[in-house]
């Protein structure tokens, strides 16, 4: 009889230690966070087509990556512009760490895959100048966007320390009657080293693959150039040879 009571008691601590295990199983599941996709910047040697509609690249259809996923699509496939939150930038490896805060204070090209789930917990609240939603091409960009800008994007006057009101006043006349001249394009010059990830990319201007050694200039749109090229052409006094509308800008050292 003894040895029975024994047993049942064994077998009740066992049950108490299996629901205990369970319940400290459950609460490290409920509190662990979730793993997050890793998202690397694609290397555009690697894409022959676009990674969303499967168009092939040519010279009239170019290369362009999402700043979400990092993935190499077409203009079609990532006509959108939304600000993202810093850790979310997917940036090319070569840039220089000192811009990226520079270039998150931009809208950033996303693919239409991206967008979607993204843009409504992203998008600032629209403002009462709105007309249509922050998530659209450059020229259809909202206001309340624009006025987190450091510059206005079709003269590239400096906005900091300008009120709203001002701002949009100020936009609105240079999309209106034009903008002032526009002040000297500049970029950032590096050299590639044997690990870069830009090692046989295509310069778009004189379609050299770039080589290791060769001065390579980024413009703040992010495309890259040979330096001797994108110095030629910018004596013409255009601005990106792909991007180019009358008001690009870039950045310098």
């Amino acid at each position: 009889m003894e040895e029975e009571e024994e047993e049942d008691d064994e077998d009740e601590d066992e049950a108490e230690e299996e629901v205990e295990r369970q319940t400290i199983r459950s609460e490290r599941t409920l509190t662990e966070p979730a793993p997050r996709t890793l998202h690397v910047w694609e290397a555009d040697r690697q894409a022959l087509e676009c990674r969303r509609c499967a168009r092939r690249f040519n010279f009239l259809v170019r290369r362009h990556h999402c700043r979400r996923c990092g993935l190499v699509v077409c203009d079609r496939c990532s006509g959108h512009r939304i600000r993202l939150p810093f850790e979310h930038i997917i940036q090319d490896p070569v840039t220089d760490p000192s811009h990226q805060a520079l270039i998150a204070m931009y809208p950033q090209r996303v693919c239409d895959a991206c967008v979607r789930p993204i843009a409504k917990n992203i998008i600032p609240p629209l403002s009462r100048y709105e007309q249509s939603p922050v998530v659209a091409s450059p020229m259809q960009r909202s206001k309340s966007a624009q006025s987190l800008m450091a510059e206005c994007p079709v003269c590239g006057a400096n906005f900091m320390g300008v009120r709203q009101n001002e701002q949009e006043h100020h936009l609105q006349k240079c999309l209106n009657t034009g903008s002032p001249p526009v002040r000297l394009v500049r970029y950032v010059v590096y050299q590639l080293s044997s690990s870069s990830t830009q090692l046989d990319d295509e310069c778009p201007i004189c379609f050299e693959e770039f080589k290791t050694g060769d001065k390579i200039a980024r413009m703040i749109c992010l495309c890259s150039y040979h330096q001797h090229c994108l110095s030629d052409w910018l004596a013409r006094g255009k601005g990106c040879p792909v991007h180019y509308d009358g008001s690009s800008t870039a950045i310098q050292d």
